[in-house]
């Protein structure tokens, strides 16, 4: 089943005869090439010569970078965005735990002044000096919302940041955010593996996800990417569980395709 369901994935992404893919490259490279300034100026030429009018040999056909110029502004302006991942646990243990917390100090300014003027009489310490006492429920409710904290939305931020910091998102981010200005999408994916959590860049043109009609891919029902390995990766990854056979038969299937050389040897080198 799982197979199957595979294959049927990489049909949806590249269609029958590889179609959708072909025209899905063609887009992108497109788009690429302008947001880059190195598109193809024969379209060009074309536009200016008239009846076979050469003359236009002449000029210089070098590209002007007005659309880089544009893309790197965009891109440079939104990545200089500072943003934090604020964590906020929604269990109802935490959440009976602040509502807690809100009400010992509310408690604590509507009995401040009974609590001071009976330290004064008796003596007895009744309010921490080092603890400030709220003064009003505007204050209460800027605490809750900025400097409460629990344990545990402290430990998700900071594994957050030391796993972007890891995997230098600050340089990734870059490249995701030119990807959502040259072509619209932008894809990253999360693993967990012995090296721990790693964030990794995803070529949008190789994703691939059930229909959808919102733009963010809300409501998405599967997803997945479409990878390219070599034959040595290949066996890294699956070992035993393909035979010699089939994995020449993988090589002779794919050799002059995707850059792969025409010829090739199974002799270890």
């Amino acid at each position: 089943y799982g197979l199957s369901f595979l294959q049927s994935m990489y049909r949806t992404w590249a269609g029958e005869g590889e179609t959708l893919l072909t025209n899905r490259l063609r887009r992108f490279e497109t788009a690429r090439k302008y947001a880059g300034g190195y598109q193809d100026t024969d379209q060009y030429r074309d536009l200016i010569a008239v009846s076979g009018d050469l003359s236009y040999m002449n000029l210089d056909w070098s590209v002007v970078p007005i659309i880089p110029k544009f893309v790197d502004l965009i891109v440079n302006s939104i990545s200089n965005y500072e943003y934090s991942i604020k964590a906020r646990a929604i269990d109802p243990v935490a959440v009976d735990k602040k509502k807690q917390r809100e009400m010992e100090m509310k408690t604590k300014m509507l009995s401040k002044e009974f609590l001071l003027n009976l330290q004064a009489e008796s003596g007895i310490p009744m309010l921490d000096g080092n603890e400030g006492v709220p003064e009003s429920a505007d204050e209460i409710e800027l605490f809750m919302e900025i400097g409460y904290k629990q344990a545990a939305e402290i430990a998700i931020e900071q594994g957050l940041a030391l796993a972007m910091d890891i995997n230098d998102w600050r340089e990734l981010a870059k490249r995701i955010v030119r990807d959502l200005v040259v072509v619209g999408e932008a894809c990253v994916k999360t693993e967990l593996d012995h090296r721990g959590v790693i964030i990794r860049y995803v070529d949008p043109l190789y994703y691939v996800s059930s229909y959808v009609q919102n733009p963010d891919h809300k409501g998405v029902t599967w997803g997945g990417e479409v990878r390219r390995i070599s034959i040595s990766e290949l066996k890294t990854e699956a070992g035993d569980q393909l035979t010699e056979a089939a994995y020449k038969g993988i090589a002779e299937r794919f050799r002059g395709k995707y850059d792969n050389p025409i010829a090739f040897t199974l002799d270890p080198v």
